[in-house]
């Protein structure tokens, strides 16, 4: 269990009493699994017709764990109170502002070194067992890796670690050039370098670099064609195999595919392997329109039907299927496997299969603002929104799955607060999620939750009804 103060007070409630009087599965008032379709029109929190009568297949209860604030008095913490947790859910580190004004990284339930300054700059290695962030020291920037401090005269930023976790590197400021620093070692000074990418073995790296006017990838020190510019919206990207780096160059103010510095006219946006590394998809042009095509190399790719936008390709992961997302004269749909899904008014975010690749999610946007979550087809219960970890971005997910994938999980939000809603079934809270949803089992999740005044660890437990 993830503790950030080592002085929790640990509250169990059946009921979610902890967590700001919600409602708990099986109270009177819980919504259930399952439902009728939501009306597009349908208000935040109202059920579909005829889903009072409708039985929640499941009971969930919740056992909360007050973590208490982070860092030492006056404990005042920065960047909106923001957790960073790991990737394991149990290490989590946060900002604070300690006596006389400095600040601290509070890891663990530990403060840390005092310093003038903290940059929202942290990170966890893939496996949670190491740490780093960036902190100021007057003018000057120290890069702390694992409790061993770097100082630099300039800035530092982007710190990151292999998939491995075993390397680690940044970029760094040295007077008006930036350099990227792998492994302790300092590289070729460039005008501007970004961002920084690793292989999937860990034995690559790569990244964007600035000469002048032009910029160009830096693959494992050696610098490869030069363009009028690096399209940065999409990362680069290695290939599971990691052979292959594809990322996106400028040519006369156009994205052009390149692929192990071979240019790639046909397709326009960055292309996406299967899990197993045997197909690979991507985004074509004809004629204005755009549509999806799926290449496993036997010479005769599979093309999707031609849409306004096309785009957000996935894939299963047993590799066998994949999704992607379509626009028909601004509505939005997605396409699994070649057969379209229902159109929406907006996006159509977070497209994700179930671990045995039998189930497709995805979020869909509705009129009127409203959101719900799509499984299998079924439309869930309409939300103000469909929110998820306030302050990891980058990796935070809308819809996860049971390892078994027999149960989906999600934070809906509507205007009484947020809600943890497994199957359909909703655990009423009013504090807001700070990490993801994770399974530890197929029967039990946790999260991180908080409110203005308090932390939260939350765990789920699920049980079904016999016969469900």
């Amino acid at each position: 269990m993830l503790l950030l103060r080592k002085s929790a007070v640990v509250l169990v409630c059946v009921l979610s009493v902890v967590i700001a009087g919600g409602v708990s599965a099986g109270d009177e008032g819980a919504k259930g699994a399952e439902q009728p379709k939501a009306s597009p029109g349908a208000k935040p929190d109202e059920k579909p017709q005829g889903a009072a009568e409708a039985e929640p297949p499941l009971t969930l209860s919740v056992r909360a764990t007050a973590l208490g604030k982070i860092g030492s008095s006056p404990g005042t913490m920065t960047s909106g109170g923001a957790i960073l947790v790991s990737p394991d859910g149990e290490r989590a580190a946060s900002i604070a502002v300690i006596e006389g004004g400095k600040m601290c990284v509070n890891l663990d339930g530990d403060d840390g070194k005092a310093w003038d300054n903290v940059q929202w700059v942290m990170t966890f290695s893939p496996d949670s067992k190491r740490f780093a962030y960036v902190a100021n020291k007057g003018n000057d920037t120290v890069v702390v890796l694992d409790d061993k401090e770097k100082l630099w005269h300039g800035n530092a930023s982007n710190p990151v670690f292999s998939p491995d976790s075993q390397r680690f590197a940044y970029i760094a400021r040295v007077g008006e050039k930036s350099v990227a620093v792998l492994d302790g070692v300092t590289g070729k000074e460039y005008d501007a370098i970004q961002p920084l990418v690793f292989s999937p073995n860990s034995k690559r790296f790569a990244y964007g670099a600035q000469s002048g006017d032009k910029w160009f990838m830096v693959v494992d020190g050696a610098e490869w064609k030069a363009y009028e510019g690096v399209n940065l919206n999409e990362l680069p990207r290695f290939s599971p195999d990691s052979k292959t780096l594809a990322y996106l160059g400028v040519v006369q103010g156009k994205n052009v595919l390149v692929m192990n510095d071979v240019e790639k006219p046909q397709y326009v946006a960055m292309p996406v392997w299967s899990p197993d590394g045997k197909r690979i998809g991507h985004i074509s042009r004809a004629e204005e329109k755009l549509f999806a095509v799926i290449d496993d190399g036997s010479g005769k790719p599979v093309e999707s039907s031609k849409y306004d936008y096309a785009g957000g390709i996935v894939f299963s992961p047993d590799s066998k299927h994949y999704a992607f997302v379509a626009m028909k004269k601004e509505k939005r749909l997605c396409v699994r496997d070649g057969v379209e899904g229902k159109e929406y008014a907006g996006g159509i975010p977070g497209l994700v299969f179930s671990p045995d690749s039998k189930r497709l999610a995805y979020v869909a946007s509705l009129e009127a603002g409203k959101q719900c979550v799509v499984v299998d087809g079924v439309e869930g219960t309409a939300y103000m929104a469909i929110v998820f970890s306030m302050f990891d971005m980058a990796a935070a997910r809308h819809v996860v799955f049971s390892p078994d994938s027999r149960h989906f999980a999600y934070f809906g939000r509507n205007d009484k607060g947020n809600s943890i809603v497994v199957d359909g079934v909703e655990i009423g809270v009013t504090v807001a999620p700070c990490a993801d949803l994770v399974f530890d089992s197929p029967d039990s999740l946790h999260t991180i939750m908080m409110s203005t005044t308090d932390t939260f660890s939350v765990v789920v437990k699920i049980k079904e009804k016999p016969g469900k």
